[in-house]
């Protein structure tokens, strides 16, 4: 109004529309901004204490965040469901627990709900070392855990998936987060409580197998109970992946893409699709992985280029081949004086030097996946020298038509 510019020239000696009370109009856009967000958080704070829905939903204080001096980190949940995603049932979990927790819950899921088997992972600086599903497993396997194929009442299909996984790179393993799709019984809690683990989630765990692992590092041992209920209301609605991130909140829709792959005719060879494509979802790109025999043997993530993945991924799936041979197995047993984990680390160096010129690579049908295109057919050449014979990725690149 004419009465309110005079006014704003007398205190100002300047009535033009761009500068009022020493203030720009950028300046006072921003201002209001300030004071409507903080009377929105006061008005949303109000509407929280006001809320009468009955929910058991409580924010979880963590350790610590990425490094140990990050002491106010939380997990904060949405107070609209009625049940929060997990509860810890002991011990105190850290930044990193969670992202691992929840990153390996969604994959062994997911394997479970497409394949109808027990799924198990372990977890390790937010990507996976191993997963595995509890179908068949081998002697040489149950050799590291001190069994043998006629010790069928010491182990069962989840188990097996936990030995699985366990072995897919036990030398990455040391130290894990351990993520179960099925409840966890005591034959499977004696299984893990040998091994050196930082903690484990499943949607359930039978009385006997809890106190089990309550005396895993002097009680300390993460063991975290996963609401199933809240995975599939999550999973049919999907939902949005945030972040904030140096004053920046980056958004997008999950990826819900699910493949299932039901044009694979040998239920062996699908499930392996099935874990190879999977394991890269959650786990950090570009990303490589191999599969063989229901579980991850070899996975390569986080490099810069797609050759780099392919080379990781092989080198791991070499050293799991090399250690199903007669050279590995007699020196696991001619050093049984020696404790489990520093028995694997003297393995890893004495398989070190040695090729896949003596492993009869006819016998194993691996499964390499993706989760981008191949660009040139170098990643292709690479992967045969690992003894690679079927291939998934997404497509995309020009030269699809010349690599496949």
């Amino acid at each position: 109004s004419k009465f309110g510019t005079s006014i704003i020239g007398k205190f100002t000696g300047n009535e033009s529309e761009g500068h009022r009370l020493g203030h720009t109009l950028a300046e006072r856009q921003q201002l209001a901004h300030t004071c409507f967000t903080h009377v929105s958080q006061y008005d949303t704070s109000i509407a929280s204490f006001l809320n009468t829905t009955e929910t058991s939903v409580t924010d979880v204080q963590l350790k610590y965040g990425m490094n140990p001096h990050q002491k106010d980190t939380q997990v904060l949940f949405d107070r609209n469901q009625k049940n929060q995603p997990f509860n810890i049932l002991n011990g105190t979990m850290g930044m990193i627990n969670i992202i691992d927790m929840i990153h390996g819950w969604l994959t062994v899921k997911e394997v479970d709900t497409i394949l109808n088997l027990p799924c198990a992972n372990s977890m390790k600086h937010t990507s996976l070392a191993g997963l595995g599903v509890g179908s068949s497993i081998n002697e040489t396997s149950l050799n590291y855990f001190n069994l043998a194929l006629s010790d069928t009442d010491k182990f069962n299909a989840i188990a097996i998936a936990y030995m699985k996984s366990r072995l897919g790179d036990p030398l990455s393993s040391f130290g894990d987060f351990i993520c179960i799709s099925r409840e966890v019984d005591a034959l499977t809690a004696k299984l893990i409580k040998s091994e050196i683990t930082d903690g484990i989630c499943a949607p359930s765990f039978t009385p006997e197998a809890f106190e089990i692992l309550k005396t895993k590092k002097n009680g300390g041992f993460k063991i975290i109970e996963m609401d199933t209920d809240y995975y599939n209301n999550m999973i049919s609605k999907g939902w949005v992946e945030s972040k904030q991130i140096y004053g920046m909140t980056l958004s997008q829709p999950n990826n819900n893409h699910v493949n299932h792959f039901t044009d694979i005719t040998d239920e062996n060879l699908r499930i392996d699709y099935v874990l190879a494509n999977t394991a890269l979802k959650y786990a950090q790109s570009n990303n490589i992985s191999m599969a063989v025999n229901g579980q991850i043997i070899g996975i390569g993530c986080g490099q810069q280029n797609r050759v780099g993945c392919v080379k990781l991924a092989g080198d791991k799936a070499t050293n799991w081949l090399l250690r199903q041979t007669k050279k590995a197995h007699e020196f696991w047993d001619n050093n049984k004086q020696v404790k489990k984990q520093p028995r694997i680390n003297l393995l890893y160096d004495h398989l070190l030097n040695d090729t896949l010129e003596n492993v009869e690579l006819e016998n194993y049908n691996i499964v390499m996946s993706s989760d981008g295109f191949f660009p040139f057919n170098d990643n292709i050449v690479l992967a045969n020298k690992y003894g690679v014979k079927n291939v998934v990725h997404p497509g995309g690149s020009i030269n699809d038509d010349a690599i496949a």
